[in-house]
């Protein structure tokens, strides 16, 4: 767990889910009425060799961790079938734009709240009034104009009002994470020991948003490595592992497939039936994903 922490896998993978894409009325029962909730604008410095600090806005438990290039997988980058950002901070962003665009979802995004305002980076006549808390400075309110808008979102990764939103997917708990595999939004990897040596070599593509998902080489020894995978193990809760109360379930019926239908028509579906589990559990555990492979 100290090496878990001590390379920051926990601020992603934060609290009792181990998962920073949780509910936070959990913790706040007006999380979502502050406008703090949904989206938020983060500063970095970015992977490309300077000391400049980028900020970008960022849909909260969202993250672009370099598994594949952006272009192989949007994600959180892509659209609705009507063409509606699925991003929260991607709605936020056109509905401050030149042809402001109402909220497609309904979610409340504040100014005042992101770690990093608008006006520690934008000059005050690039800048106009918005509504903010009476308990925040009123600068913390003001957001860009319009005009500014426009002039910095030409590119989802560069300018003052860019968005870690393409190439991102939401942050999986790892509760139980031994026995969900394969992991990665792609299904990828089969084991958790390749979980560990991908984040142990900074992942499988470079992008300039390493720096603010926390994806860069680690240079662990093998037995940090060993380490990190006993302790994720630890997260195994035995009664899932054993289906026992309250994880039991019913009999189970699968879709698995088509088969041809002797009249042409439409394909009939098949089947498959996992038995019921009574509370007391299964005679057999649940084994993981690289197990199940042998």
């Amino acid at each position: 767990m100290g090496i878990f922490a001590d390379v920051h896998c926990d601020i992603c993978h934060a609290g009792p889910t181990f998962s920073a894409a949780v509910n936070l009325e959990i913790y706040s029962p007006t999380a979502y009425k502050s406008g703090s909730a949904y989206a938020d604008r983060i500063g970095f410095i970015p992977s490309n060799g300077n000391n400049s600090v980028d900020a970008t806005l960022a849909d909260r438990g969202f993250f672009n961790t370099s598994v594949v290039p952006d272009e192989y997988d949007v994600g959180l980058g892509g659209t609705d079938p009507w063409g509606n950002p699925l991003s929260y901070a991607q709605q936020y962003l056109n509905s401050i734009g030149p042809n402001p665009k109402k909220l497609v979802d309904h979610f409340v995004v504040s100014s005042c709240e992101f770690t990093d305002p608008f006006v520690f980076d934008f000059k005050p006549n690039e800048l106009a009034p918005s509504k903010c808390s009476p308990s925040m400075p009123k600068s913390y309110a003001k957001v860009p104009k319009p005009a500014i808008v426009k002039q910095e979102t030409f590119s989802l990764d560069q300018g003052r009002l860019s968005t870690l939103t393409t190439g991102a997917f939401k942050i999986p708990s790892l509760r139980n994470v031994e026995l969900t595999g394969p992991y990665m939004h792609n299904g990828s990897m089969k084991s958790l020991e390749e979980v560990v040596e991908f984040y142990n070599r900074g992942g499988n593509v470079h992008n300039r948003r390493h720096a603010a998902t926390l994806v860069f080489a680690q240079g662990f020894s093998q037995d940090d490595k060993d380490a990190l995978v006993a302790f994720l193990k630890t997260l195994t809760d035995e009664r899932v592992r054993w289906e026992k109360a309250p994880f039991d379930h019913p009999s189970i019926k699968v879709p698995h497939g088509h088969t041809n239908t002797s009249t042409g028509g439409l394909m009939d579906d098949n089947f498959l039936q996992i038995p019921a589990v009574g509370k007391e559990g299964a005679s057999e555990p649940l084994k993981s994903f690289a197990e199940l492979l042998k």
